[in-house]
């Protein structure tokens, strides 16, 4: 990991291409679940003027949808989504899962390196 991602919050790590990259680590087609579209964008977020409210740093990456859970804080998930353009549909996918494989990517990339 470059200095310039340990910078950034845990979340803000993640961009369309590592989320692209997960998705086919682990075997998953971009397809919609609904109709099969593969026009499925990735919903970012690009700071141009500074650290945003978050304490987000300068970039682009892709935005964090918290689901909050009626069962209070503990109990909400954090996602990164994909969205279909032709039928609306919404596929989310957990953030730890995909925080959790770049994190291995990484390691591994360090020990060959060794």
């Amino acid at each position: 990991m470059s200095s310039k991602d340990e910078s950034k919050p845990l979340y803000a790590s993640v961009n369309a291409k590592i989320m692209s990259d997960y998705l086919a680590s682990i075997g998953v087609a971009a397809r919609c679940t609904m109709c099969r579209s593969e026009n499925l964008p990735v919903p970012e977020v690009r700071s141009a003027t500074g650290s945003m409210s978050c304490g987000t740093p300068l970039g682009t990456y892709n935005n964090l949808f918290i689901m909050k859970s009626a069962y209070g804080d503990n109990a909400s998930l954090r996602c990164y989504a994909l969205l279909c353009e032709h039928c609306g549909h919404i596929m989310t996918f957990r953030a730890e899962n995909i925080l959790e494989w770049r994190r291995k990517v990484i390691m591994e990339k360090a020990s060959e390196g060794k």
